[in-house]
């Protein structure tokens, strides 16, 4: 994978995760379980891959939630998403293959393009 479809996939992801870290008012363990049930689903992860996943995907959402809490500028948490996101994308494709990555990263835009739907309806 080159760096230029990392670097788009890494802010959609991190669209995408943000956003359902703010909408969400659940635990980061109860996010991380909901965002991994989707990419089993959508990816068909095997059992090893849905543990790595998971695990993961724990990892990223306390991240997260830590950021919310972070007493930072928006810029500041923004830059220190943007490094918890790219380093997602990294471990999760090495745990994926190139096909599931690829979808991945098609879920990914995917879910920017609802995001930025949503976030015009709420402007109108």
């Amino acid at each position: 994978m080159n760096l230029i479809r990392l670097i788009p996939a890494s802010f959609i992801l991190m669209l995408s995760l943000f956003s359902h870290a703010v909408l969400a008012e659940s635990t980061a363990d109860d996010r991380a379980q909901q965002a991994t049930d989707t990419m089993i689903e959508e990816l068909q992860l095997n059992g090893e891959q849905s543990t790595r996943v998971l695990e993961l995907n724990k990892q990223t959402f306390s991240q997260i939630a830590e950021l919310r809490e972070a007493d930072q500028s928006r810029f500041s948490k923004y830059r220190s998403l943007k490094k918890v996101v790219q380093e997602r994308d990294r471990s999760m494709q090495e745990i994926l293959s190139d096909a599931q990555y690829d979808t991945y990263l098609s879920s990914a835009k995917e879910r920017r393009q609802q995001l930025k739907t949503y976030l015009k309806e709420q402007d109108n």
